[in-house]
């Protein structure tokens, strides 16, 4: 909500849980976490991703989004957390305001090449801050994201510069990196407000520049 309550309805029952704490300002994205049905996780415009047990109700972890450097004496947006991704395999995604993309990869359920396998964790992990990748991508909102499959997530800034990443296993090193395979403008689209993909199309969803609502299908 625009208040910052987070929530979960029962839809066989109509009853509406609430998570406590809200965040501080607007809450704009919610997901719920694979193979963790009674865990979802939540961005706001407080910069802060919370991570919730919604049968209890109560935090699990959380992470602050720091800004970007200043750059030439003069300030970006604030990391306003515009929009949030999750993979099946339990990466997460986080788009700002001040054009940076974040990773979280400690909730991932597949081992990282070369790393030994470990017992599955009581809770999801994906906030741990050393296994995190936070970069710069654009120089505005990125407002929509969604992964087609654990490898690669596609993003939308509010004007329409749509990109798509894959991110690549570094076998040797033990990182992840983001290659990017391909960026485009949107035709018709002067505003983004969702995207979705699937495994033969990419569909953005906003407003045209006298404000009708229009739909952009894309074949991959």
């Amino acid at each position: 909500m625009d208040s910052g309550i987070v929530g979960v309805v029962d839809l066989s029952t109509k009853v509406v849980s609430r998570m406590n704490p809200k965040h501080e300002s607007i809450c704009g994205s919610v997901k719920f976490i694979p193979d963790r049905p009674r865990e979802i996780v939540s961005g706001g415009y407080d910069t802060e991703i919370l991570h919730f047990d919604f049968v209890q109700g109560i935090v699990l972890s959380r992470l602050k989004i720091p800004p970007c450097p200043v750059v030439g004496g003069m300030g970006l947006a604030p990391p306003f957390i515009m929009s949030t991704a999750m993979s099946s395999a339990g990466i997460m995604a986080a788009g700002t305001a001040d054009g940076q993309l974040w990773l979280g990869f400690g909730g991932e359920k597949r081992p990282k090449p070369g790393a030994p396998k470990k017992k599955r964790p009581k809770k999801w992990e994906g906030l741990r801050d050393e296994d995190e990748l936070a970069i710069k991508v654009a120089e505005g909102p990125i407002v929509a994201m969604a992964f087609d499959d654990s490898g690669i997530l596609t993003i939308s800034t509010l004007l329409g510069v749509i990109t798509r990443y894959c991110l690549i296993y570094d076998q040797e090193e033990g990182n992840i990196e983001l290659d990017k395979t391909w960026q485009k403008q949107t035709k018709r689209i002067e505003k983004v407000n969702a995207l979705v993909v699937d495994e033969k199309r990419v569909i953005i969803g906003g407003l045209t520049t006298d404000g009708c609502g229009i739909f952009e299908i894309w074949k991959r």
